[in-house]
This record gives C-alpha cells, sequence and structure tokens, in this order.
C-alpha cells in the first residue's frame, strides 16, 4: 500500500535526500579548481601597477581567484582584490601560487600564468620600438 502525503508525494519509507541549487553550485566550484604556480620575474615585482594588470586580467572571469606567495608567508589573498595582493610582498624570483574555482577556473588560471610570465605585460598593450 502507497500513502500520499503532502505535496502529493508517496510515502514509501525510503529517504530521499534532495539537493538544493546552492548545494549543487557549491559542489561544483570544489570540482572545478585549478591551480598552478609561476615565478615573478620581472624586475620591481608585483608593485602596484602589475598587481592592478593581474586584477584586470582576474576580473573577466567569474571564479573566485585567491593567490599566495609562497616564498613568503603563503598567505592566500584575494585574488581580486588590490589591498590584499599588495599583501603580498612578492619581488622578483617570488612564487606565486594561483587558484581558481569556478566554472571558468582552469582558463582564469592560465590567463593570470601568462600575464605573470610575461612580466605582467597585457596583449592589448602592443610593444613599441
Amino acid at each position: 500500500m502507497v500513502v500520499i502525503g503532502e505535496a502529493g508525494v508517496a510515502a514509501t519509507g525510503e529517504h530521499h535526500e534532495s539537493r538544493s541549487p546552492i548545494t549543487d553550485r557549491k559542489v561544483a566550484d570544489v570540482l572545478a579548481q585549478a591551480v598552478r604556480e609561476v615565478t615573478v620575474g620581472n624586475t620591481e615585482g608585483l608593485h602596484a601597477r602589475p598587481v592592478m594588470r593581474f586584477i584586470d586580467v582576474a576580473s573577466k572571469f567569474q571564479s573566485k581567484v585567491s593567490v599566495a606567495n609562497v616564498s613568503g608567508r603563503g598567505e592566500k589573498v584575494d585574488g581580486k582584490s588590490a589591498m590584499q595582493m599588495m599583501l603580498l610582498e612578492a619581488s622578483q624570483g617570488s612564487v606565486l601560487r594561483i587558484e581558481a574555482s569556478g566554472d571558468d577556473a582552469d582558463a582564469a588560471v592560465d590567463a593570470l600564468a601568462a600575464l605573470v610570465l610575461s612580466g605582467f605585460r597585457l596583449d592589448s598593450n602592443p610593444k613599441t620600438g
């Protein structure tokens, strides 16, 4: 015998866990994580201009981006925050760990790693001379 309970759902004695869209999204974010370590090569290190270029690129992606200076304290900061990025105190030779989680995590990490490896040059800024 099947009993129909509230909301027209059959009560069979079995428990079925339902997942909310929020939970599904969090699981997807964890699964879509990308990580890469790169070395800061430019002589000035990570000062204001390179930080702003990094943030410009990071902000093009929906993924959450975090960065740590593994050569320093190793503290993770928000890769889309200028104030937090400046706290990394990354000089030439510092190794940055770039992490992203979200649907476009791989693309975000690839673009940011390429930016660091280029000495923080943006493709949209043509070289002169």
